[in-house]
């Protein structure tokens, strides 16, 4: 491990103690695609708080998760593929849980030369629902702290919450502003240097407009794209308030991170209706990523082809760890197989890239061995699209709002494009499930 600090090297000086590492501020939306930011280009979204953190940071044009929520929360945590955690669709009524062999974010903070406080606000959605018996839920993967529901909520103003006994109780607060005084209370009792995950239900359905307070559209939204922008700023709004909850010095030393866990709702997208969450449409996959704080640099976009399973090696890079101890969870004598990179290097340079290629599939059922498998993969100037019997190939074009051009008779530069793509993917899915290293 490495201490974030500057180490004396000159005998004798007189020198002060390393510094701390940071805190961590991770925030995932809920069924949040680009298409829902002001920062990425809708000028219909009301997201201040959101828009001012990529104002002040790092945005990423080309960031990629899973199509639905369970494998990008697993990926996030782990920073490991779908193939490798189990997780290749919800957990519905699979009631596949989360690995304890595997590592969390949590549980890799643990390790730090200064252990983190480790806090876990909202929607986990990593194990089957709760029915009665005792839930752990995030507690049992290394975090000290879970307040939230275990997954999906069926309504915002009366919901069931897991406390710190395990078990629920009924809530009739709104549930982004409940779970938002959540985290304001759990953080500001945590010891730095604290990890914080707040992970909102919203704006997820089910879909009914939010407090007044929370949002400036009037009249108050009825049609579903404009209940998702009006819950949308809801979330943007308390965000907003627990970031004025910490104080000026707390919030020069925490990182903030925010990202969403898949594209948006299918008829919530509104740049191309149909190929939002659920879909190997780049809708259903491109999710925004902002990243603000300590240790990054001059503030803008970047074009660098990133994924969610980026952040768990990129988290620990800012905490000092070093990711090439951990072990693998099938052979302790084998390193720990990420498929995540750091993004530090590129969170300093802009210019920096980071992938030649990303990856993601659904598979069904969860657990091992995939039985129904689809993938996608794409580099920065194409994708391909397999379920294993039909391949569909699209060409990226500069500012095109998904796939672009699909191409039927894939020839020079594609069709040497179709062959690379078709082996890097055959080698992701491949290596995952089947040599879960």
């Amino acid at each position: 491990m490495r201490s974030w600090g500057l180490l004396a090297v000159v005998a004798g000086c007189r020198c002060s103690a390393p510094a701390p590492p940071p805190n961590v501020l991770l925030v995932i939306l809920d069924d949040v695609g680009t298409d829902r930011l002001g920062a990425y280009g809708n000028a219909g979204a009301h997201t201040p708080t959101l828009d001012a953190l990529a104002a002040g940071g790092r945005w990423y044009r080309n960031a990629w998760a899973y199509p639905t929520c369970a494998p990008s929360r697993a990926a996030i945590q782990t920073g490991r593929h779908a193939v490798r955690t189990g997780f290749g669709t919800n957990i519905g009524h699979y009631r596949y849980t989360l690995d304890p062999a595997e590592t969390t974010l949590a549980e890799l903070l643990a390790r730090s030369t200064t252990p983190y406080h480790r806090v876990y606000v909202g929607k986990w959605h990593l194990e089957r629902p709760f029915e009665g018996e005792f839930y752990e839920g995030p507690e049992a993967h290394g975090y000290d702290w879970f307040e939230g529901p275990p997954g999906n909520i069926d309504s915002y103003d009366h919901w069931l919450e897991i406390v710190r006994s395990g078990f629920p109780v009924a809530v009739d607060t709104y549930a982004t502003t409940h779970q938002f005084d959540d985290a304001i209370r759990l953080i500001g009792a945590a010891p730095e240097p604290w990890f914080a995950i707040v992970a909102p239900n919203a704006p997820h359905p089910p879909l009914h407009a939010p407090p007044e307070s929370l949002h400036t559209y009037r009249p108050i939204p009825t049609s579903r794209v404009g209940l998702v922008n009006a819950t949308m700023e809801a979330v943007d709004t308390e965000l907003g308030r627990l970031l004025a909850s910490l104080s000026p010095e707390v919030r020069a030393r925490t990182l903030i991170v925010v990202v969403g866990d898949n594209g948006d709702q299918l008829d919530g997208n509104e740049r191309v209706p149909g190929t939002g969450k659920n879909t190997l449409f780049d809708a259903g996959s491109a999710v925004p990523l902002v990243i603000t704080g300590p240790g990054v640099g001059a503030p803008g976009p970047t074009d660098a082809l990133v994924s969610v399973v980026d952040l768990f090696p990129t988290i620990a890079a800012f905490a000092g760890i070093d990711v090439g101890g951990l072990r693998s969870i099938t052979d302790p004598a084998q390193p720990l197989a990420l498929d995540g990179l750091s993004l530090l290097g590129n969170l300093r340079d802009a210019g920096t890239p980071v992938h030649d290629t990303i990856a993601f599939m659904r598979f069904a059922p969860n657990g091992p061995p995939p039985l129904q498998m689809a993938a996608s993969i794409r580099s920065t100037t194409h994708k391909l699209v397999s379920n294993g019997q039909r391949e569909r190939l699209y060409r990226y074009h500069p500012g095109a709002p998904n796939e672009g051009q699909p191409i039927e008779d894939p020839a020079g530069e594609d069709l040497e494009a179709l062959v690379a793509l078709r082996e890097q993917l055959a080698r992701t899915v491949d290596v995952g499930n089947y040599d879960r290293r």
